[in-house]
């Protein structure tokens, strides 16, 4: 059921989901269900959140968030287009820029080409210099 409620919540806009094992009162072992989500979604995934589990209650807490500047490129490579994320602190961007490929699309290629996850990575890295 757990899983099952994951996936809901982040079809239904949760921005991430996780779990984390607890212990209980006596001794008793379960899950705590957490999710991130935009403060106007809160109504609908906690309805969702007790749809789909047996929680009684849940807990809110409000956190700020500070972003990189990002930037999204497509590189060709001999296998198709692969989605690359680039990110950069402000005045950072010729000395500390970050390169993130798009995973559903590595792992896309990898699969139609029987390769590896990390071929793939390394195809598209080449192809962004």
């Amino acid at each position: 059921m757990i899983a099952y409620a994951c996936e809901r919540l982040l079809e239904e806009g949760a921005l991430d989901v996780w779990q984390t094992p607890i212990t209980m009162k006596k001794g008793r072992a379960a899950v705590t269900l957490s999710l991130l989500c935009r403060l106007e979604a809160r109504p609908h995934l906690t309805r969702l959140l007790f749809h789909n589990t047996s929680a009684l209650g849940a807990r809110y807490q409000l956190i700020d968030r500070a972003l990189m500047t990002r930037e999204v490129r497509v590189v060709h490579t001999p296998y198709g287009e692969v989605r690359v994320k680039l990110a950069w602190l402000e005045g950072e961007r010729e000395t500390n820029e970050r390169v993130s490929v798009e995973h559903e699309d590595a792992a896309a290629i990898a699969r139609e080409q029987g390769l590896s996850l990390a071929e793939v990575h390394r195809v598209v890295l080449r192809g962004l210099c």
